[in-house]
């Protein structure tokens, strides 16, 4: 049994590790790095820090399916970006979904559902996703799975509570670019912390003109 020291250090470590990560992503988003390569990097660093040996995140369709946005694994065997999978019948994803919370699986020896049977067909044993919310809605999940036969760390679920903050962050943003750019804006985003919410402010041709008017 692990003693109270041994377990704070623990806790600890995982604490520094877990926010070195987040500073790495973060440089990304301050940057301005485009959202798949900041998805990508999310889901290295967490599949890492969680001791996975897969990690995915995955963005939910209104027709009840889901679509792979980003993925990471140990042996390069994961579903692909892009493919769209179904949530009938039982899995992390699905349960996340239907719940809006975080899920666990152990086993996926008999769940049922065509992603249930993929993930066993490459080899995934257990899983473990947290909800990605935005705006108040639950816009995907976060998953790390292991395909060995020991099962992920209890907190697991936590370590990948970590990014979701942070991921919800960059699709808000992306979201605003998009709403400026449609508006006829020119935009700026700065964030205010790193992962955190960002201020856009809107530049218009014709506002821009009076500023430069305005110094002469």
């Amino acid at each position: 049994m692990t003693s109270s020291p041994e377990r704070n250090a623990n806790d600890l470590t995982r604490f520094v590790e877990g926010q070195a990560a987040l500073r790495r992503v973060a440089m990304l988003v301050g940057r301005g790095a485009p959202q798949a390569e900041v998805f990508d990097a999310v889901a290295t660093e967490l599949g890492r820090l969680a001791g996975a040996d897969r990690a995915s995140i995955v963005r939910y369709e209104s027709d009840g399916t889901a679509t792979v946005v980003a993925g990471w694994g140990r042996s390069g065997t994961v579903i692909p970006v892009g493919a769209n999978v179904s949530l009938e019948g039982r899995s992390v994803t699905a349960l996340v979904s239907r719940t809006g919370r975080s899920a666990r699986m152990d086993s996926y020896a008999d769940a049922p559902g065509p992603l249930a049977a993929l993930l066993r067909e490459q080899g995934i044993r257990s899983t473990v996703g947290a909800p990605i919310v935005v705006e108040g809605r639950v816009w995907g999940v976060v998953t790390a799975s292991m395909s060995r036969d020991e099962p992920l760390a209890p907190d697991a679920e936590v370590r990948l509570a970590y990014s979701t903050d942070l991921i919800a962050a960059v699709i808000a943003n992306a979201q605003a670019r998009a709403d400026l750019a449609a508006s006829g804006c020119g935009w700026r985003l700065s964030p205010t912390r790193p992962g955190g919410a960002s201020n856009a402010t809107c530049t218009t041709a014709s506002s821009s003109s009076s500023s430069r008017s305005s110094s002469k």
